[in-house]
């Protein structure tokens, strides 16, 4: 489905920030996490681009977007909000649950998911049951061994927070707040880039705790998953004292069809013991979806699709 130009949709709603005169120091670059926000909102469309008014007005907004564009993942940039404002407008939404949250504070902006049909919910509850069910392979281990997280919010109190589609944290890490292991990230009908965005949010906000992200991309017409595997790597890009040693990048990829086609041929998702699990174990094992694992889990996504 195109997005077609709505003119109401259409505003001045931009990220500001203040220029520093000449009589001020040179501020410290943006932590990357915060950069990141501006570069996902940077790739919203002015169509979906909202200056907040009240909750009421936001819910109106949301409710006539996720009416019109019923096949389409779209992600709405709401500025001049706070986080207290768009959980009012989205709690009783019947589709809150299709709504993911990401707030900056610094800008006082809000980036709002809405993930329509049922291609995002059926891709991450299958990779999530795969991987759970290999989890519970390992000698030892159970499906008590971890936990999911949902669509929990993380934060960084005062600066940021945001809602994954789906995740794992080991048994180990205790509490609500404490972050993920691996996250999922699932996109359809957006472009990669937004995903990829993601990935390199949990990746740099979680300070490496959140040690892997898996994005997975949903095309239709012809049917196909993309997936990406993202992790901290030595950054050989510092070019400044303030450059971070480690830097989030794509160490995997690998396609698979409605078919179970998967390319490369002989493609395998690996999640080293390590990254599930903060502690070592006498049968510590790698968690491996192997190709045919991988196959069999397009041919039943793309099933349910129909």
């Amino acid at each position: 489905m195109s997005i077609s130009t709505d003119s109401e949709w259409a505003s001045n709603a931009s990220i500001h920030t203040a220029s520093p005169s000449a009589e001020t120091e040179t501020p410290p670059p943006k932590d990357p996490a915060s950069k990141l926000f501006d570069e996902a909102a940077e790739g919203i469309l002015p169509d979906f681009r909202y200056a907040f008014t009240t909750s009421g007005n936001l819910r109106k907004k949301l409710i006539r977007v996720q009416s019109k564009y019923k096949d389409t993942m779209i992600r709405l940039l709401v500025t001049g909000v706070n986080e207290d404002g768009v959980d009012t407008a989205i709690r009783k939404l019947p589709f809150c649950p299709a709504l993911r949250v990401w707030y900056e504070c610094d800008v006082d902006a809000a980036i709002i998911k809405i993930m329509p049909g049922p291609e995002h919910e059926i891709t991450s509850r299958g990779f999530y049951g795969a991987i759970l069910t290999h989890v519970t392979q390992i000698p030892g281990h159970s499906y008590l061994s971890v936990s999911g997280v949902g669509a929990t919010r993380y934060r960084c109190p005062g600066k940021r927070s945001k809602e994954g589609d789906d995740g794992f944290k080991c048994s180990t890490r205790v509490g609500g707040a404490t972050w993920p292991n691996l996250m999922i990230e699932v996109g359809h009908s957006e472009p990669l880039s937004q995903l990829r965005i993601d990935a390199r949010w949990w990746l740099e906000a979680s300070n490496g705790l959140t040690r892997m992200v898996i994005i997975i991309m949903v095309t239709r017409n012809p049917d196909n998953l993309h997936l990406e595997v993202w992790r901290l790597q030595p950054n050989t890009n510092q070019r400044t004292r303030h450059s971070p040693n480690n830097a989030p990048a794509m160490i995997n990829s690998l396609d698979i069809n409605a078919a179970g086609t998967a390319t490369p041929l002989n493609a395998n998702l690996t999640i080293p013991y390590t990254v599930m699990f903060d502690n070592p174990h006498i049968n510590a094992a790698d968690i491996v979806l192997t190709t045919m694992d991988l196959s069999r889990l397009a041919i039943c996504i793309f099933a349910a699709f129909s």
